[in-house]
């Protein structure tokens, strides 16, 4: 049995989304180019070679190997008709934090889990007899709810056997060890607590019972950063996914963060991310 004190709604607060679904020769225009931290991914060699520069980490992945990227920038070659799956989803929790961390990038014999491929290939095949497109586009395309909920059911069951198979690995989903139950009531809270309020220091410290300093540190030595900051990072995160994934008018993504002046709201965007709301939401689009 694990050692998590994680509760039901921790997990329910778990990012886990299927961003697309590719089988096939790698495109030209993708062979050699830069990874991006936007999506999780795992590539399945099929056919030629694949080389991932990560974090002055290289990677060399061969037919039969999956190759499992970690969220971070780096740079990406596959040999000429390169043929792979590849597997884009996003799974973090509210501040962004991946779900899976530390022991990434890695690669492993596809031999040493089948069901992954297995897996794979009903979700592939799924897509492609429901009539979409397995690539880049699935998020953009229409389909019914039941459609939805069984392209998730699917890739909920892949995700489960890759979990599992990297924690045989020794790669272990981060926040999954918490032990200090004061830290985990204070993530309870930071997390269920609406984005247009802002977090009482003083109060939820006393609540608790301990002092602000005591309260700053027993969070920071679980989660790495302090409950200011972790909700900070929970409301940019947020704010990020809404201006990225959604048509939401920037305006409304204002005033549901709690900004009363969509000027105020620019200023609060471009000191923590270094560009507008507007030119981030084109740059997503565009990507």
């Amino acid at each position: 049995m694990s050692s998590s004190q994680l509760e039901y709604r921790d997990y329910a607060n778990l990012h886990l989304d299927l961003a697309w679904i590719y089988s096939g020769i790698v495109p030209e225009a993708f062979r050699d180019a830069h990874c991006q931290p936007d999506f999780m991914g795992a590539w399945l060699v099929i056919d030629g070679e694949i080389k991932l520069q990560q974090q002055g980490k290289t990677i060399v992945a061969y037919p039969g190997e999956w190759l499992i990227l970690k969220l971070a920038y780096g740079t990406q070659h596959f040999a000429k008709n390169t043929r792979i799956r590849s597997i884009r989803f996003q799974a973090e929790w509210p501040d962004g934090q991946p779900f899976f961390n530390k022991g990434l990038s890695i690669k492993t014999p596809a031999s040493a889990c089948p069901e992954l491929e297995t897996l794979s290939t009903e979700l592939l095949e799924y897509i492609q007899n429901s009539g979409l497109k397995a690539n880049y586009e699935l998020r953009t395309q229409t389909v019914s709810f039941d459609c939805f909920m069984e392209i998730r059911s699917l890739f909920n069951k892949w995700f489960i056997k890759l979990h599992n198979h990297l924690n045989s690995l020794g790669v272990h989903a981060s926040r999954g060890d918490i032990q200090d139950n004061t830290a985990l009531n204070i993530l309870h809270q930071l997390n269920h607590m609406p984005l247009v309020n802002q977090p009482t220091i003083k109060d939820m410290a006393e609540q608790a019972g301990v002092s602000i300093s005591q309260f700053n540190r027993k969070f920071r030595e679980e989660i790495g950063v302090t409950p200011k900051r972790y909700f900070l990072n929970r409301k940019l995160n947020a704010c990020r996914r809404l201006l990225a994934f959604s048509e939401v008018p920037i305006k409304e993504v204002a005033y549901d963060l709690g900004f009363k002046r969509l000027s105020d709201f620019s200023a609060w965007f471009r000191a923590n991310e270094g560009i507008s709301p507007r030119d981030y939401r084109t740059m997503a689009t565009e990507h």
